[in-house]
């Protein structure tokens, strides 16, 4: 094994190397694998992939492709995307477990991120991620060149701090439903339980968007 010191190569602070995150969805596993297209075929069906795609395919071919027929195109490519997106998740063993979000949570991650950070960079304190410290709100004391050890126990620190906001997730997260669910309210167009139901529509709504560019891998 070759250990390359980025820092010193780059004269600067790099992000780490990381390997691609596994997909759940594995080839290994046959009953997984028949599972996962059986899902496919059945979707293909129902919603006539195959057809609409000889369809705009043969008018590619007479050159009779309009603007319409393009945009109909991206519509059966992103249905696609969400169909294997969807027969993944749902034949995969490996299940994510999400995390109830709150700004509390995010805040927490955003913390443990910013100490794996500085002791990537052997505790150097770049532009970025004093940028990063001052939208946490870190005391000027922990905004300072520092030693891996120090790092490290920060790192630890912040990494307790994320678990005990994780094991009270669901409080910490009807909290912040109700605080912004009174802020839309407060505003006149809805009650609290109408504006928590909005809250939650969008949210599923980035989630789905998310899904789809994870997707296409962008």
């Amino acid at each position: 094994a070759i250990d390359l010191d980025l820092r010193y190569i780059f004269n600067n602070a790099c992000s780490p190397l990381k390997s691609p995150a596994p997909r759940k969805l594995t080839s290994g596993n046959s009953a997984a694998v028949e599972k996962y297209i059986a899902f496919i075929q059945k979707q293909f069906a129902e919603h006539k992939i195959v057809e609409r795609c000889k369809r705009l395919r043969d008018l590619c071919e007479t050159d009779d492709f309009n603007d319409g027929q393009r945009q109909q195109l991206f519509a059966l490519d992103r249905q696609v995307t969400e169909i294997l997106l969807g027969a993944e998740q749902q034949c995969s063993k490996k299940q994510a477990v999400r995390n109830l979000w709150s700004p509390a949570l995010q805040r927490a991650g955003k913390e443990i991120g910013y100490w794996k950070q500085r002791l990537n960079a052997n505790g150097a304190l770049t532009d970025d991620l004093r940028e990063l410290g001052r939208i946490l709100d870190l005391p000027e004391t922990l905004q300072q060149p520092m030693n891996t050890t120090l790092c490290s126990f920060y790192h630890n620190i912040a990494w307790k701090s994320y678990r005990g906001i994780q094991a009270q997730q669901r409080e910490y997260r009807e909290k912040f439903l109700k605080q912004r669910a009174k802020e839309m309210a407060a505003k006149g167009n809805c009650n609290i339980a109408q504006a928590i139901k909005q809250i939650r529509q969008r949210e599923k709504l980035r989630s789905d968007f998310a899904s789809i560019r994870r997707g296409y891998g962008i």
